[in-house]
């Protein structure tokens, strides 16, 4: 449970994330039109960005 006067705070730099899928699949199992649908996909797969060595 979180509570009401809960503050977010970043953690990391903002990372883009997109989402892909091979156009037999979407036909197969449907496009998804919120991320919320993305639980009902198979194959998601998530990795962090890769930050260069400084």
């Amino acid at each position: 449970m979180i509570e009401r006067d809960m503050i977010a705070v970043p953690v990391s730099a903002k990372q883009r994330q997109i989402v892909v899928a091979a156009p037999a699949y979407l036909e197969a199992a449907g496009t998804p039109l919120h991320p919320r649908e993305l639980t009902q996909h198979r194959c998601i797969g998530w990795r962090s960005a890769v930050e260069a060595a400084p």
